[in-house]
């Protein structure tokens, strides 16, 4: 099935491009699961989220039609490393959208430059910053991911550190 001509993900697309575009990107990737699943936790847990019962039907919908296309691979995790993670929870709790883009990031090159902007200000202070129970689930996430992926720890460029 071509995603571009599904009705469902037509729907999705017109009231919320932004997840549509996502999922259009990550169709026929194991993240698009991990996506959809989060999309049917926000529909169901955040009202803020705008998603209706509709919507909600239409990702649960789509996530089925993934799982037919897509079999999951022998081994291959439904859920995301993160999932059950206290430092993450602490995080996705409060910042949904942050602990969203940190789960697309875990385990790649590009999340200890994110997680990194996020604890530094690097908008010349306007940056109004975290709690602190927040601040410190980063600051442990950042620790831990550099342990389990240490080929992608941030080098320190500070010209003091070494001094």
């Amino acid at each position: 099935m071509l995603l571009k001509d599904n009705e469902l993900f037509k729907m999705i697309n017109a009231r919320f491009p932004q997840a549509g575009k996502r999922i259009f990107a990550l169709w026929g990737r194991p993240e698009a699961i991990m996506y959809l699943n989060d999309l049917i936790v926000d529909a169901k847990e955040d009202p803020a989220s705008g998603y209706s019962s509709e919507i909600e039907a239409a990702f649960q919908q789509l996530k089925k039609t993934h799982d037919e296309d897509f079999p999951r691979q022998e081994g291959q995790p439904e859920w995301h490393a993160l999932t059950f993670d206290e430092d993450f929870l602490r995080v996705n709790t409060k910042f949904k959208r942050i602990g969203r883009r940190l789960k697309e990031l875990w385990g790649g090159p590009e999340f200890g430059a994110y997680i990194n902007d996020l604890i530094h200000d690097t908008r010349d202070g306007a940056r109004q910053g975290f709690p602190p129970d927040v601040a410190m689930g980063m600051f442990k996430l950042s620790q831990k991911h550099d342990k389990v992926f240490p080929q992608y720890m941030v080098k320190n460029t500070d010209l003091w550190g070494g001094i």
